[in-house]
């Protein structure tokens, strides 16, 4: 598999370049890159209807265990656009401390606009990337690094808005509807192509509470999710292979 988020090649490495991507630890590479390939694209919808002051607080598991915890503020204005913003903290028992920052906006259509990503591990940043979309092409750049920013074209034909976005807020989707869009693809350097379906309702359980919950399901180069999501459209839980991410609610 080779479109995954700061995944590392196999095989022999190539000297790394200061001017291109985050490098980030082998073992924290794969990890890391997968849960932020699905948050980044499903949270952001799920947290459309809050304001700028609100933030929910998610606890993520491996096999069950702690590893690390997501938080989100996020604002939708008054013409309708999009803006998010993720930290995502992953300390796993001997490996490395991962922060992630990032935070997106969007056309009320779902097309991105701008994203920044900041990277820490072991608490030093390692990069900051900034990602400007305009029809056609999205124009990157490592940020402090001179001759690092360059465009990376798509055929204006395929498409790239991320209509789900906006599901179960201001447009309630059917059984099965889905939605393919690409989006670019850090580790690869090339846009890549993602499907999100409202498969179900199914029950879901977190702590001592139980939710009915809307499920969709994503997908990208072969590496599929679960999420469950409330009636106003905030995620609760997400499921994907060894890892787990849901949400913690304050206790009355």
């Amino acid at each position: 598999m080779t479109h995954r988020f700061f995944e590392l090649p196999l095989g022999p490495r190539p000297r790394p370049r200061m001017d291109r991507w985050p490098i980030l630890p082998p073992q924290a590479a794969t990890r890391l890159g997968l849960l932020l390939i699905f948050l980044l694209a499903v949270v952001a919808g799920a947290i459309a209807r809050q304001t700028d002051e609100d933030f929910q607080t998610f606890r993520v598991l491996k096999l069950g265990q702690p590893v690390g915890k997501a938080y989100y503020k996020w604002l939708l204005s008054d013409n309708g656009s999009l803006r998010t913003i993720l930290t995502l903290v992953l300390a796993e028992p001997q490996k490395p401390a991962i922060r992630v920052r990032t935070e997106s906006t969007f056309k009320q259509d779902g097309a991105p606009i701008l994203k920044t990503t900041e990277i820490e591990v072991n608490k030093k940043v390692t990069q900051r990337l900034l990602e400007s979309y305009e029809p056609g092409k999205v124009t990157t750049k490592s940020v402090g690094v001179e001759g690092s920013e360059k465009s990376i074209a798509i055929e204006k034909s395929l498409p790239t808005d991320q209509k789900f976005q906006f599901w179960f807020h201001q447009k309630m989707p059917s059984m099965g509807e889905v939605n393919q869009f690409y989006f670019y693809d850090h580790n690869s350097n090339r846009w890549s192509l993602m499907e999100v379906k409202y498969s179900q309702k199914k029950s879901v359980t977190i702590g001592a509470k139980t939710f009915e919950a809307h499920v969709l399901s994503a997908s990208q180069s072969g590496v599929s999710t679960e999420t469950w999501m409330a009636s106003d459209g905030t995620m609760l839980k997400m499921a994907m292979g060894d890892y787990v991410i849901e949400r913690v609610f304050e206790e009355k």
